[in-house]
């Protein structure tokens, strides 16, 4: 099985990372980090999509993603 944390945004400076992985009793928990541009970075202003993709033996439960948003600082 494989496990794809995707992020669409309108411009660049973003960033997503799947940082762990935990096979809870009922739950398979996702924990993703996202990095965001900060308001004085300089970004491309087009449509990007970040992704990460992680491969794993298959596991019959259900699959809970938790999101952490941090803010990249620029000068």
């Amino acid at each position: 099985m494989v496990i794809l944390a995707l992020i669409t945004r309108g411009s660049g400076g973003y960033k997503v990372t799947i940082k762990d992985i935990v096979n809870q009793p009922e739950h398979l928990v996702v924990h993703v980090d996202e990095q965001a541009p900060g308001p004085n970075c300089g970004v491309i202003l087009m449509f990007t999509q970040n992704y990460h993709i992680v491969k794993l033996p298959r596991i019959g439960k259900e699959v809970v993603f938790m999101k952490n948003v941090r803010e990249q600082l620029c000068r």
